[in-house]
Formats: C-alpha cells, structure tokens, sequence
C-alpha cells in the first residue's frame, strides 16, 4: 500500500483469520509507505511492540 494521500492509517494488532496488525504494518514500512499507524486494541501487554514499526504513541 503505497498512496500518498493516506496520512494515518489504524489497525488493530489481532485481525480477522489469524492475521496481525504488525505484520501487515512491517509490510507497509518494507513498502516505504510513510503513513502514521495508530494500533487500537484491548491487548496491552503487546502495546510495547508497536515501537518496532514505529507506530504513534501518546
């Protein structure tokens, strides 16, 4: 997903059939997508892996 009008995306770490938010962001950064990720999610014990694909943290 390379779009240069996407300025923030949001995903959530635990998609639908076994699919993971992480993932598909690693995927976007290998892409060179530049957008800002947002995770929303219940699983907080996994928020700390969001820093590996450098997503927006307050």
């Amino acid at each position: 997903m390379k779009n240069p009008e996407t300025d923030l995306l949001f995903l959530d770490i635990e998609l639908a059939e076994g699919e993971d938010g992480f993932q598909i962001a690693e995927q976007l950064m290998h892409c060179g997508n530049k957008s800002t990720i947002c995770f929303l999610t219940s699983h907080t014990e996994q928020a700390r892996l969001g820093y590996k694909v450098n997503a927006f943290s307050i």
